[in-house]
């Protein structure tokens, strides 16, 4: 049977950012209010019938092989132990470096 799940990733636009001070890992704290607006990506995930496969659609766009999405689906997988594969089809309307949070919105909305 075929599991799929339609999500949206809301945009977000900042109110209020500030950049603290460097921390251990490297990154910086910040400090930020914001608010979501309607503007969304979709996402559809796709069980696949093979453990460890992560495929991701995202027409129009040349997405790296390594992305937050990818990114985050493996550090899921490394924390969880949980190897389910996934097709994810992102169907992509924030625009991509506008710093409206796209990245980072499709990648924790994939996490859900």
């Amino acid at each position: 049977m075929v599991s799929t799940i339609k999500l949206q990733a809301p945009a977000k636009i900042n109110i209020h950012l500030r950049v603290l001070s460097k921390r251990s890992d490297g990154f910086h704290g910040l400090e930020s209010i914001f608010q979501a607006v309607s503007l969304c990506d979709s996402i559809s995930l796709t069980r696949t019938g093979t453990d460890n496969e992560c495929k991701i659609d995202c027409p129009g766009f040349d997405l790296p092989p390594v992305n937050t999405i990818s990114h985050a689906i493996n550090l899921f997988r490394e924390h969880t132990g949980i190897q389910t594969g996934l097709h994810l089809f992102l169907d992509k309307q924030i625009p991509s470096g506008a710093g409206l949070g796209g990245g980072s919105s499709d990648a924790a909305t994939t996490l859900v």
